[in-house]
């Protein structure tokens, strides 16, 4: 992770400044009746420059240099628990950091390192609308925002850009953002992707992006991949496949961000209101009155659309249960590990077809690998030679 000393956070503070004003190191100079490379060393942070030369121009500038002397290392440290709490998607831990930063948030740069805090907190809670506001606070801080946990900022600030850019909230364009961690990079062209209606090819990139956070054990961020995956499936109108995905991830019972488990639980009655199980998705649906999240405004919406459906069953004559969706058999066969001739043919009824083209779901692959080796031990080299060549491709596409 990248530290600051003290004093180049406080070169940092200078530059903010004079960019903020649209001013040239010469001009500060002039100011400070100093040369303008004693200016660009200030900005750098050089050590060799006396303490008591940053205090001077700090009073004159009407910065408190005395605010980072006494407490900065306390601050670098919530700097680094703020970047691990990122990484881990960890909402609890984020807003004791906030807590903690809090009686720094009066005093620059401090004040937008704070400021961004507070937007990841709304980001997670799933409070768009705030986080939207406080982004529009930073616009144009940048530069005063710390280097470790700049990159986070631009990451959400694109995100928001993407999504919002059919509104002109953001109408200027915003160049994709080099982020440290090749997972989070690989995230974030998936979004891209995602937002420009690239389907395929942002499946592919929340595949592989899951893959990596898997690697690093960042499992909600896997979880924040699959809504993305999920809104994909929602726009195919693949109901079956969102039912499914979405059950196996929430009966994990692991612990999602709130915007996540909240989409997540939508989701799930968005599928099962499709798939004709209305009174089920109602229920689920009641949950969510109330909650802030991302489909909050469809909540209503798809609750009236439940209740008016119910109505108009008859009472005598209830629906005919429906026919179980295969992929669910197949993954309860996969579950328990009960693999018989019926497992073997769903296998080649649901998957097989499909590859490598369906990469929505990334256990096509274990179902591949299983049949592969069932043709092996049943001697069907045939069968065994054009399944391997299928997933030869599969794996060059993932």
């Amino acid at each position: 992770m990248i530290t600051m000393t003290m004093k180049q956070r406080f070169g940092q503070t200078i530059r903010g400044y004079r960019i903020e004003r649209g001013l040239r190191q010469r001009d500060i100079a002039k100011y400070l009746n100093c040369s303008q490379s004693m200016i660009s060393r200030i900005e750098r942070g050089y050590d060799t420059i006396n303490e008591q030369v940053y205090h001077q121009i700090g009073l004159q500038l009407g910065l408190n240099l005395a605010c980072f002397k006494n407490d900065y290392e306390s601050i670098e440290g919530l700097i680094r628990r703020f970047v691990e709490a990122v990484m881990d998607l960890n909402h609890q831990s984020l807003n004791e950091i906030q807590d903690a930063f809090k009686p720094y948030h009066g005093t620059l740069p401090f004040t937008y390192d704070y400021l961004t805090m507070v937007m990841f907190g709304q980001y997670f809670s799933g409070d768009d609308n705030e986080a939207i506001r406080t982004l529009a606070i930073l616009d144009g801080k940048a530069d005063y925002i710390h280097l470790a946990i700049r990159p986070f900022y631009e990451l959400l600030r694109f995100i928001y850009y993407k999504k919002n850019t059919a509104t002109n909230q953001f109408p200027q364009s915003l160049p994709l953002p080099l982020l440290p961690n090749e997972a989070l990079q690989t995230f974030l062209e998936a979004v891209n992707d995602y937002y420009d209606h690239y389907h395929p090819k942002a499946l592919n990139g929340f595949l592989r992006a899951m893959t990596l956070f898997k690697r690093y054990a960042h499992a909600r961020w896997q979880a924040h991949c699959e809504v993305y995956i999920n809104k994909i499936l929602m726009t195919d109108n693949d109901y079956g496949n969102l039912k499914v995905r979405t059950q196996s991830l929430l009966r994990r019972n692991e612990t999602y961000l709130p915007r996540d488990q909240y989409s997540l639980t939508f989701q799930l009655a968005y599928s099962l209101y499709h798939l004709g199980e209305v009174e089920e998705a109602l229920q689920l649906l009641q949950t969510l009155q109330s909650k802030t999240f991302e489909y909050a405004d469809l909540v209503p919406y798809m609750i009236e659309r439940c209740q008016k459906r119910l109505k108009e069953q008859p009472e005598n004559n209830p629906p005919e249960p429906k026919e179980r969706h295969a992929l669910e058999l197949l993954i309860e066969h996969y579950e328990a590990n009960r693999k018989d001739s019926n497992y073997y043919r769903l296998i080649e009824q649901l998957i097989v077809p499909h590859l490598p083209i369906r990469l929505e779901i990334n256990e096509y692959l274990t179902y591949a690998f299983d049949l592969l080796e069932y043709y092996g031990g049943k001697g069907n080299n045939e069968k065994y030679q054009e399944l391997s060549q299928k997933m030869s491709i599969l794996y060059r596409i993932l």
